[in-house]
């Protein structure tokens, strides 16, 4: 890379370090932050990219640097289209869209067509009827995170039994142990239910709720002897101060700057933090 410019945009390509062979095209913003850089994170990354990157290693080709989001959106795209996605057979990428930052131009698959959904099996039948976890709140009409508690061994098991659905992993373990689907969710359902009934109906006695107000208030005033608790200002050791450059005026803390000076506490932080190129009054002393 030549001259390295903040705020710009990179296209990246990853290979195999084996034979070269390109599997991933990703872009990244060149962050203020010299040490870290998109291309060579591998957080944050697909499984299917960390299979190939623990079984070949890779390498990593900037094929263009110093270049707008605009830009990098199209060339990452173009990059993509070039060398095909293994998810539509029809090249080595592991990318799971057609690229850019934008939805424009990405295929997004859905239900039976997305490979990376959940199939949820009917356990009288043995029939996939639902793929992810979105088909099966659309049809109970409940919101998809109770669908995703439902399926999952949580306190809701007896309702999975109600309604008589198991993700296909969970079934396909069932049938390999020997076990019939139907009975495992009956004595999941059951187990499940009891321990609900149980923690429901159990209550705290005044002496118990006696002892937690009097741990409350011990560990409140122990942590608050240690640490910024209680303390503003001047009397916090971990606040820092506040000076105007331009007039020479300084705060004890940057609450008290932005109350001074007709503003939030976050917007004064980002100014002493220079991240407000249009105001650059203010910075941290001492």
């Amino acid at each position: 890379m030549s001259e390295f410019i903040v705020g710009l945009y990179q296209v990246y390509v990853h290979r195999k370090a084996t034979d070269n062979t390109p599997f991933y095209v990703g872009l990244g913003k060149q962050s203020k932050w010299r040490t870290y850089n998109r291309a060579k994170d591998t957080w944050h990354r697909s499984q299917e990219w960390k299979d190939i990157y623990k079984e070949c290693g890779r390498t990593i080709e900037i094929v263009k640097a110093n270049i707008t989001l605009k830009e990098a959106d199209v060339l990452e795209r173009e990059l993509i289209a070039k060398y095909g996605r293994k998810q539509h057979g029809k090249g080595p990428l592991v990318n799971r869209t057609s690229g850019g930052q934008t939805p424009l131009g990405t295929e997004q698959a859905k239900g039976k067509d997305d490979p990376y959904a959940n199939r949820i099996i009917d356990v009288h039948t043995g029939d996939v009827i639902f793929y992810g976890y979105r088909e099966v709140s659309e049809f109970y009409g409940v919101d998809k995170s109770h669908v995703g508690k439902v399926l999952r061994a949580s306190k809701e098991t007896w309702i999975q039994k109600e309604w008589g659905l198991m993700r296909e992993d969970e079934y396909l373990e069932c049938i390999a142990q020997g076990k019939d689907p139907v009975e495992e969710l009956s004595r999941k359902a059951k187990i499940a239910k009891e321990r609900f009934l149980k923690a429901t109906k159990y209550e705290r006695t005044e002496e118990h709720k006696a002892r937690m107000r009097q741990g409350i208030k011990a560990s409140k005033k122990f942590w608050a002897s240690r640490h910024k608790i209680g303390k503003k200002g001047a009397e916090n050791p971990m606040s820092k101060k506040v000076m105007n450059v331009e007039t020479g005026e300084r705060w004890d803390c940057v609450v008290e700057a932005a109350k001074a000076n007709g503003m939030n506490r976050h917007q004064m932080s980002r100014r002493c933090a220079g991240k407000i190129d249009k105001d650059k009054r203010f910075q941290f002393v001492g």
